[in-house]
């Protein structure tokens, strides 16, 4: 696990993209994979949110759900586990590529029973630890990044208030309807964060009707970060267009998903 001793300088008034956000928020992707005990004692004793509250539910098609909500007076983080990264192959079990429509559109029903599985536990979460109408963060890697998407989505429908959602290594979560209601609603805090060659991106395919939403963030061979970049997010089609099917992705190599190369380039960027 990358070193996680430091807030990164979090800004929880930011209204655009900021690189040490996007750093903060990895780091807080990543330590929802350590055991819940560990990451209370991180989010309380070295990061100084002292509300924590680990949540965790299993659907009906026995997909496990894991996550945590962090609170100080400034901010309320919510951050989804994703697949374990030695565990790719988990991706050809999990991934239900049925459309369900939810949300003004139609979005993975897979996701969206992982998401339901832990709903209750989290509006209780939010509503016991929002003490001053802090602004709601969330954040996530793979799988956990799709959940977060849905999670915001459900948080605006329900008249919520988002400061800003980032996302990293986040697979396609719904619809074109869906991405272009994300995009109108919340496209400005929306920051869906890709390294290149991460093809965990690509999936679902399109050809199966699924679209990204989200400002997107990329970070090319060399590390540097790309924000919004028309050409860069055309490669970034053009270089997937052979491995947007799940026969490519089973033979096809996970490891520019791993989240910690996500940090590393971030880090680099600061």
């Amino acid at each position: 696990m990358e070193s996680i001793d430091e807030n990164a300088g979090f800004n929880p008034q930011a209204l655009d993209f900021e690189i040490n956000n996007a750093y903060f928020f990895a780091k807080v992707a990543s330590l929802v994979y350590e055991e819940p005990e560990v990451a209370e004692a991180m989010v309380q004793q070295i990061w100084g949110f002292p509300g924590f509250d680990f949540i965790e539910g299993k659907s009906g098609k026995k997909i496990d759900t894991q996550g945590f909500v962090m609170a100080n007076a400034e901010a309320l983080i919510i951050v989804f586990r994703g697949t374990e990264d030695d565990k790719s192959g988990d991706w050809h079990t999990n991934l239900d590529v049925d459309l369900v429509a939810q949300l003004g559109g139609r979005v993975h029903e897979g996701f969206w029973d992982a998401l339901a599985a832990v709903w209750e536990q989290l509006n209780t979460a939010i509503d016991f630890m929002q003490t001053n109408q802090q602004k709601i963060w969330l954040c996530g890697h793979s799988l956990g990044g799709a959940l977060a998407t849905l999670a915001t989505a459900r948080l605006l429908d329900t008249g919520r208030e988002i400061g800003g959602l980032y996302t990293y290594g986040q697979p396609r979560v719904g619809d074109g309807i869906f991405a272009q209601t994300m995009d109108y609603i919340c496209k400005e805090k929306y920051f869906r964060i890709v390294n290149h060659g991460d093809i965990i991106t690509r999936t679902p395919p399109e050809s199966l009707e699924f679209k990204h939403a989200g400002t997107f963030v990329f970070l090319t061979d060399e590390g540097q970060l790309a924000v919004n970049d028309p050409t860069w997010h055309n490669y970034w089609r053009e270089y997937g267009s052979a491995l947007a099917n799940f026969l490519d992705l089973a033979i096809g190599d996970t490891e520019e998903h791993r989240l910690q190369y996500y940090i590393r380039k971030l880090d680099a960027n600061r």
